[in-house]
């Protein structure tokens, strides 16, 4: 069975616009495979619109199912895999997959997931914008990273306080401990020093 691939387009296609690729966010289309064995795939790269071999190789039973899943990102890209891949689909082994999940990162989770060095930068912040990220941390883990690195970079007693209180109210309100309201750490309680 011969497969025709098509050429990248020419220089002159590109100026037109015709070689340009429009992706969205989300994929266009998703399909899943439906055996245990690994499943070969050829697909369109979206970006070099060159052919690109796939091998899908997860298990599509489990709640895990990144690996069974091939994804179009444009209408182009969908049908270049749906006449590449026919015998893929009249056997059932690719079927048509509905994502009812994508991984959008919430705010919460930028703010939780710091690295140490950005620990280090948000150290090196203005006073007030590292008390305004302070904040936002809710995890019990960045905030001993923070204090941790304060202590280690010798940070004035100012810097290293209003984190140790925050530690304090995270790990209250996790173990469900009962703070009194003077306890609880408010941004709105330190002045600034002249």
């Amino acid at each position: 069975m011969a497969r025709t691939v098509k050429t990248k387009p020419t220089q002159e296609g590109y100026d037109k616009g015709q070689g340009v690729l429009e992706v969205e966010s989300k994929p266009f289309r998703s399909y899943i495979k439906t055996i245990l064995g690994k499943v070969h795939v050829i697909v369109l790269d979206t970006y070099s619109n060159e052919p690109t071999s796939v091998i899908l190789s997860g298990d599509p039973r489990s709640d895990f199912k990144e690996g069974s899943i091939i994804d179009t990102w444009n209408e182009s890209g969908d049908k270049y895999l749906r006449i590449n891949n026919k015998p893929h689909f009249e056997t059932g082994t690719l079927i048509p997959y509905v994502r009812t999940e994508f991984n959008v990162v919430t705010e919460e989770e930028v703010y939780n997931s710091k690295s140490d060095e950005e620990l280090r930068e948000l150290l090196s912040s203005p006073y007030f914008e590292m008390l305004s990220v302070l904040q936002k941390i809710t995890a019990v883990g960045p905030i001993y990273r923070l204090l941790t690195l304060a202590k280690e970079m010798d940070k004035s007693e100012k810097t290293v306080g209003p984190i140790q209180r925050r530690l304090e109210e995270i790990q209250a309100k996790e173990y469900n401990y009962n703070l009194n309201s003077d306890e609880v750490f408010d941004i709105s309680s330190i002045k600034e020093e002249e």
